[in-house]
């Protein structure tokens, strides 16, 4: 008798690439830029209550903390506009019944801030880097896209790291 309330798709492990850059070891954390909707509350003649109704997106962003205090991330940080970088969140997932799977969350986003935390003898320093996205996002798991979120036409660079990294 097979069991299916079993936990299924647990992170295990998760690794960051910028502009094709791989930052396996490097990396400490990634946050995935919280998807959420605008919304506006309006109330017109005969209505009995006030409905919401979508307005759009939210402005989204994404962190990222690294142990390293790297000269090629921050060289990334652009001083003139349009400097946006292609970001790809890899991650390992499995489930209780040993089946893994692997998702990946795409987006391009620009260099908010770099945070390059406090400095100490003897201890581990951390540098923090703040991005804002502007577009995302798709997530993909088993070779098949699970959200087209923020961007009804992809462009086609999208189409082309699709087909290099399958």
């Amino acid at each position: 008798m097979a069991k299916r309330n079993l936990p299924a798709f647990i992170l295990k492990n998760c690794s960051l690439a910028i502009d094709g850059n791989t930052r396996i070891g490097q990396c400490n954390s990634i946050t995935i830029p919280v998807l959420e909707r605008t919304m506006e509350e309006f109330r017109n003649a005969g209505m009995i209550k006030p409905r919401e109704v979508a307005m759009g997106y939210e402005v989204t962003t994404t962190t990222f903390k690294e142990t390293a205090f790297d000269p090629t991330v921050m060289s990334l940080y652009g001083i003139m506009g349009g400097s946006n970088r292609n970001l790809v969140a890899y991650g390992y997932l499995e489930s209780e019944k040993g089946d893994e799977h692997k998702a990946r969350f795409e987006m391009v986003a620009d260099f908010k801030k770099i945070d390059g935390g406090e400095w100490s003898p003897g201890e581990k320093a951390e540098s923090e880097y703040e991005l804002g996205c502007t577009r995302l996002c798709r997530l993909l798991r088993k070779r098949r896209w699970i959200s087209r979120t923020l961007s009804r036409t992809l462009p086609r660079l999208w189409t082309s790291l699709t087909a290099q990294k399958e």
